[in-house]
């Protein structure tokens, strides 16, 4: 997801998309140097189910800010050039 509001941590992104399913892991990605959010983050469920479910809106609001969600993928199979998170 993208688009996190700097404030948001781990524990609000678990507890936000518990509703949509069992939530397995939650990260928020953070600047090394600085120790800031960088904006963006990662969910993953126990289940595809859950995945549907949060796609099925591209944007949801967390900490009053819309973020939007799209599923991860690797980079090694993003096109050249996009590097999707």
């Amino acid at each position: 997801m993208g688009g996190l509001h700097y404030e948001t941590c781990d524990e609000t992104l678990k507890k936000y998309f518990s509703s949509f399913g069992n939530v397995e892991s939650v990260q928020v990605m953070y600047n090394r140097e600085t120790n800031k959010s960088r904006g963006f983050g990662f969910v993953n469920f126990d289940s595809e189910t859950a995945v549907a479910k949060v796609l099925q809106n591209r944007m949801h609001n967390i900490d009053n800010k819309s973020v939007e969600v799209k599923r991860a993928v690797p980079k090694a199979d993003a096109p050249p050039g996009k590097v999707e998170r």
